[in-house]
């Protein structure tokens, strides 16, 4: 289910709630005094965007792939394999 931030008019306060998007239009309609805050995130909140460093294994795959890779300049950066 998606969270949506929301805006207190008269305090300033920025919260989410969770609920669907006719919850969301019923609570806006029956709190005028809210209001509806544009976000990054439609599913999970702010806490999903919080980056991870990628695992030992997933750099040791790029770095594999680095190594066999090379720009081939006259081709205008197109990546190719030697």
């Amino acid at each position: 289910m998606p969270v949506y931030d929301f805006r207190n008019e008269n305090t300033g306060e920025i919260f989410e709630k969770k609920m669907s998007i006719s919850e969301k239009e019923a609570y806006l309609k029956e709190n005028p005094h809210i209001s509806s805050v544009p976000s990054l995130v439609g599913f999970g909140g702010v806490q999903d965007l919080k980056m991870k460093k990628p695992d030992e294994g997933f750099r040791e795959v790029m770095s594999k792939i680095s190594e066999n890779m090379t720009i081939d300049r006259r081709s205008k950066g197109n990546l190719t394999k030697f």
